[in-house]
């Protein structure tokens, strides 16, 4: 019994690791060749933390990157994905109250979901890279009570990855 649980507890955070793997995969192809013909020296970026006499942190930015300035009153939306590996089904719960279904903006590619608002009382803005590939034209959202539920059909069905290995 324990130990049917300690494997599953072991599968499910190597499948969680593997998700990660494949979007920072996915992330730095899209960047790919873009990055090298677009920049054309060395950047640099960091933080800088130490802290005063009295114990207060001092936080310094350093480099030759220059930030872009985003309207502070646009909001980053909470969200959350949940995949049905049965059905092939990956669900996008995205919270947005204060603006109306009309106000909201939503295109998706293979691994991006992008979604705006622009409401009377409130904004948001958020791009959700898709954890799986999906099949865009398959998309269908719905908007009640602040939130928004986008559903796609995955491509292809994740399937775990991991080998049984024998005792000698």
């Amino acid at each position: 019994m324990f130990s049917e649980d300690f494997e599953r507890i072991f599968n499910s955070i190597f499948r969680m690791i593997d998700e990660i793997e494949n979007a920072i995969e996915r992330r730095i192809r899209r960047i790919g060749k873009a990055a090298f013909t677009t920049f054309k020296r060395p950047y640099m970026y960091g933080l800088s933390i130490s802290f005063t006499p009295e114990g207060y942190p001092v936080i310094r930015r350093f480099g030759n990157v220059k930030l872009p300035v985003s309207e502070s009153n646009i909001r980053t939306p909470y969200y959350e994905t949940a995949i049905d590996e049965k059905e092939g089904i990956l669900t996008v719960l995205v919270e947005m109250p204060g603006v109306s279904k009309e106000e909201i903006k939503v295109s998706s590619t293979e691994n991006l979901l992008s979604i705006s608002a622009d409401g009377k009382l409130r904004r948001y803005s958020i791009d959700i890279d898709l954890p799986y590939d999906i099949d865009p034209s398959t998309a269908k959202a719905s908007y009640n009570n602040g939130i928004l539920e986008v559903k796609f059909k995955l491509k292809s069905i994740p399937k775990p990855k991991g080998f049984e290995i024998k005792i000698d």
